[in-house]
């Protein structure tokens, strides 16, 4: 049986950027016919078709990423290691501050 489209996500990584350059993640759902079928289980029949692009003015570049490459579990993660990486170097910067202002108070008395 033929591939069905069944849904088209597209995902933009910096939709306030409406000029020439844009990420784009594209999210293709495709059925393979077992759900109609009565032959996929809870998680089968459906499989997914990515493609990452980045477009710059009038040129681009395209991953055509067969399969599920970037899925939610992986989004989710990414997440949370940014804010993880984000805390931590913002708790540096207020450390060196913080040593910086001991450091000029301590030559000053």
């Amino acid at each position: 049986m033929a591939e069905k489209l069944l849904h088209r996500h597209v995902y933009s990584f910096n939709p306030k950027d409406n000029g020439g350059e844009q990420l784009t993640l594209v999210t293709s759902m495709f059925s393979n016919g077992d759900i109609e079928d009565g032959l996929a289980g809870e998680d089968g029949g459906i499989f997914w078709n990515q493609e990452l692009t980045l477009h710059s003015y009038c040129n681009s570049a395209a991953f055509n990423l067969v399969g599920t490459a970037i899925g939610p579990d992986d989004l989710r993660a990414l997440a949370d290691e940014l804010e993880e990486i984000e805390t931590l170097t913002r708790e540096k910067l207020i450390q060196s501050r913080e040593a910086k202002q001991q450091a000029a108070t301590q030559q000053g008395e």
